[in-house]
């Protein structure tokens, strides 16, 4: 964005943390792009696993009509853009369908201790759930970004040489074809200025002698990789062990079971409202019997047919109680159940009032 390239409107651009106000992603990128993860049976931290050509079939093409329309918006006027998001490591072959050439990547990566020592402070991960995590976003960027124009960047060089940074990646871009609509060059100063070295560096690639081994190699890729390149090479990335494939099944199997029980948690909130529903017309039948009572009792020569009108309200009022009942019954033999207690931390997570009883601590 310093060196010039345009950046997703502000008020599309997703809030950070304090140490990160600002994510420079795009909200409506990302919900095309959650919706395409969960379409493809995982989410953002339990990625999809997915066969060759995923991309031009569905249920990734579902979602092209929301892709269009997240890119309009956000792509907009003339010149090139950036677009940034982690998830991009796990579906850029779909996005390679919808954007015009010259398309470039910019291949930033942390070294995996990092990384995982981010996510342990942020979201109280363990390391080894986050190095498998790196693992497996980092194996399918380099398969994904083989033979593209890329430019491959170790977070450490962008923090110790700003200035040497940014003007490689200007001079990259220019010689990619990416340059400004005006015809200048891109502002290698500004570019330099946005980029603060002394932001603190967590962790770091001292005291790691414990790495999985296909995950060393990884780093040793990267840092051989370094640089541009007009096309990245592929490379031979090893396997991932046993036990991370495992762990990466257990996590989209979780991340599954979760979606499924939101999927109850509204069908439960739709009987309930169901429930509050019959109730309001059980006491607007109720209200409509005394009305007509009274019209009764005052309006002797209409008393039979009003008290036949009368009749026919009561049996209404005796099928809308009698309804109301069995939702009623229904409701406590669902709060009663195994799934209703399963997903009551879900319910309170997310702050939604479900209608469960109060009980007391």
């Amino acid at each position: 964005g310093g060196l010039g390239l345009g950046l997703p409107p502000e008020g599309d651009l997703l809030a950070g943390m304090p140490d990160n106000p600002v994510h420079y992603e795009s909200r409506s990128l990302i919900a095309v792009n959650d919706a395409l993860l969960e379409a493809l049976g995982g989410v953002w931290d339990a990625p999809p696993a997915v066969g060759d050509g995923w991309a031009g079939r569905p249920p990734a093409t579902d979602l092209d009509a929301s892709a269009r329309a997240a890119l309009a918006e956000v792509v907009g006027a003339e010149g090139p853009k950036a677009g940034k998001d982690p998830r991009l490591c796990l579906l850029l072959p779909y996005w390679r369908r919808h954007l015009a050439p010259p398309a470039v990547a910019v291949l930033i990566w942390r070294h995996p201790e990092e990384v995982a020592d981010s996510l342990r402070r942020r979201d109280g991960w363990s390391r080894t759930r986050g190095i498998a995590l790196w693992f497996a976003y980092l194996r399918t960027t380099l398969a994904a970004l083989a033979g593209q124009p890329t430019f491959v960047l170790d977070s450490d060089r962008l923090l110790d040489d700003p200035s040497g940074t940014a003007e490689a990646l200007a001079a990259w871009l220019e010689g990619a074809g990416v340059a400004p609509a005006d015809g200048s060059r891109w502002d290698r100063e500004a570019g330099a200025r946005v980029i603060d070295p002394d932001r603190p560096r967590r962790s770091g690639a001292q005291g790691s002698p414990d790495l999985p081994a296909c995950v060393t190699a990884t780093v040793a890729v990267l840092e051989g990789l370094a640089g541009a390149h007009a096309a990245l090479p592929a490379v031979d990335v090893p396997g991932a062990p046993a036990w991370m494939e495992d762990f990466l099944v257990e996590q989209r199997a979780a991340a599954q079971l979760a979606h499924g029980l939101r999927a109850v948690s509204v069908d439960h909130q739709a009987l309930i409202d169901r429930h509050h529903a019959l109730a309001a017309d059980h006491g607007a039948v109720a209200a409509e019997l005394d009305r007509v009572n009274g019209v009764a009792a005052a309006q002797g020569a209409e008393i039979e047919a009003l008290r036949r009108e009368v009749d026919g309200l009561r049996h209404q009022a005796a099928v809308s109680a009698e309804h109301a009942a069995r939702v009623e019954l229904e409701l406590e033999r669902i709060r009663s159940s195994r799934s209703w207690t399963l997903t009551a931390p879900l319910r309170r997570l997310g702050g939604r009032d479900l209608g469960e009883p109060r009980t007391s601590a």
